[in-house]
């Protein structure tokens, strides 16, 4: 095994190792009583929105990559148009802790925005090093050369 591969393996590993470790410390996960339903518009004009800034997998995946594993308190779901085309790419936070209210964030395109839109709309922190993690995942899979995967 060449020394690149070594070191990809190492940073798979130790995103894996975080992401097992991090729900038996997070404090945060205790706020939400309820499933809370983020619903992601899989219209193609979103769809080729947000995959122009991300890597593979597409909004649903940097979603589901933000929140940590073992919360249960959340439901990713595909959705068909949920309209504002034109500031997409939306997504649609139903939040059960506030009565089933639903409210529609638009023009999200990075892990950042991700992250803030899971934070205002159903009341989840995600960790900086999670945050990190996912957006270098997304630069990484972007990239063909194990070499260049490495040095990110």
């Amino acid at each position: 095994m060449s020394i690149t591969m070594k070191g990809f393996i190492y940073h798979r590993f130790i995103l894996l190792l975080f992401l097992l470790t991090f729900p038996f410390s997070c404090k945060c996960l205790s706020v939400v009583s309820k499933k809370s339903v983020v619903k992601v518009c899989q219209n193609k004009e979103c769809l080729k929105r947000f995959s122009a800034s991300s890597g593979e997998g597409g909004l649903i995946q940097t979603f589901r990559d933000l929140i940590p594993n073992g919360n249960d308190y959340f439901s990713i779901q595909p959705s068909g148009c949920l309209s504002n085309c034109g500031k997409g790419p939306n997504v649609s936070i139903q939040n059960r802790n506030e009565g089933d209210s639903e409210k529609v964030y638009s023009s999200i395109h990075d892990v950042q925005m991700a992250s803030a839109v899971l934070e205002v709309g159903a009341g989840l922190d995600s960790p900086i090093t999670l945050m990190v993690a996912v957006e270098i995942m997304a630069k990484a899979s972007k990239l063909t050369s194990p070499e260049k995967k490495v040095k990110l």
